[in-house]
């Protein structure tokens, strides 16, 4: 009656316990919300990274009056100031490249401040782009040398810069992780509770069937099949309604940055080329796209395990 390949009928009508339309609904509201969620978390990790390797060990050297002649060397040799500062620069170990700035560059840069006009009658100072070696940074000591062949010489890092810019990169990826988990939360407590309004529902049926010796694995499955069903479908709703919302949030960002020119996940290269064609025609990310696919196995697994967990849990109370 109750195993085996034929189905009979045991008084467990999942479709009049749970319902369904309402259920479905729900459960792609979550899956939306969870696409949204997963999508801030991927584009949180993409902005640290960014963040983080784009401001890395950069030191600017501020060298004025640099056609002066500097201090004298070691070997004797007159030199002007800028280019002793650059000598030295290039014998550090841990300096990745020196690079001068031009005079066009420094004039667009202070071009906010000082407008086009009478710039070139300002007594400007030669900046020097300094790339440091991944993981160093420039020694104690250099500040006081630079001082002795150029005095008057600024070096300015970007550390307390790079250290808020990844403070607030890890700010958003938490929030992100926060909003996907508080979807998580609700989708739980949301299944847990239609699951008993079904039980209670249906107490009559389950009290008897329990008591003639039903096992509760097969009314917990009975409940979770359902529930899988209902739940992979509004997870398939809700992740097709996330695509143009994600899709137009890909388009505006990619006017800022150059993350649509990332290589795709090594899961892409066995998909269809129509499949990758219309991810890259929807203007999605390919982490992103990836993700979404995810949304609704997580959506379905959520609702099943929760469904079997909570009638098991209500069935073990009974007297």
């Amino acid at each position: 009656m109750f195993s085996g390949g034929r189905r009979t009928r045991d008084g467990l009508s999942s479709g009049w316990l749970l319902p369904g339309s309402a259920l479905v609904s729900i459960m792609a509201a979550m899956a939306f919300l969870a696409s949204l969620a997963m999508a801030g978390f991927f584009g949180a990790c993409v902005l640290s990274d960014r963040w983080s390797s784009g401001t890395q060990g950069i030191v600017t050297v501020q060298v004025p009056s640099p056609s002066s002649q500097a201090e004298k060397q070691q070997d004797d040799v007159a030199l002007s100031r800028i280019d002793a500062v650059m000598q030295l620069l290039q014998k550090i170990g841990n300096v990745a490249s020196v690079r001068l700035l031009s005079s066009s560059e420094l004039e667009h840069l202070l071009e906010p401040w000082l407008g086009v006009s009478g710039m070139a009658a300002l007594p400007l100072p030669a900046v020097i782009e300094v790339h440091m070696k991944p993981g160093s940074d420039m020694a104690q000591e250099v500040p006081a040398i630079l001082d002795r062949i150029a005095p008057g010489t600024m070096i300015e890092g970007n550390d307390k810069w790079r250290q808020i810019l990844a403070h607030l990169a890890m700010s958003l990826t938490w929030v992100a992780e926060l909003s996907m988990g508080a979807v998580c939360l609700v989708l739980v407590m949301v299944v847990s509770m239609v699951t008993r309004l079904g039980l209670g529902a249906r107490r009559e049926t389950v009290l008897i069937l329990h008591g003639m010796g039903v096992e509760d694995g097969y009314i917990a499955s009975r409940f979770g099949r359902y529930m899988a069903k209902l739940s992979v479908a509004g997870g398939c709703i809700g992740t097709l309604m996330a695509i143009p919302v994600l899709s137009l949030l890909g388009r505006v960002s990619s006017s800022f940055s150059a993350s649509g020119t990332s290589e795709p996940p090594a899961v892409f290269t066995h998909l269809p080329p129509v499949v990758l064609h219309g991810i890259e025609a929807a203007g999605l990310v390919p982490s992103i796209a990836c993700g979404l696919l995810i949304i609704p196995i997580m959506v379905m697994l959520i609702g099943w395990m929760t469904a079997q967990l909570s009638v098991r849990i209500w069935l073990r109370r009974l007297p």
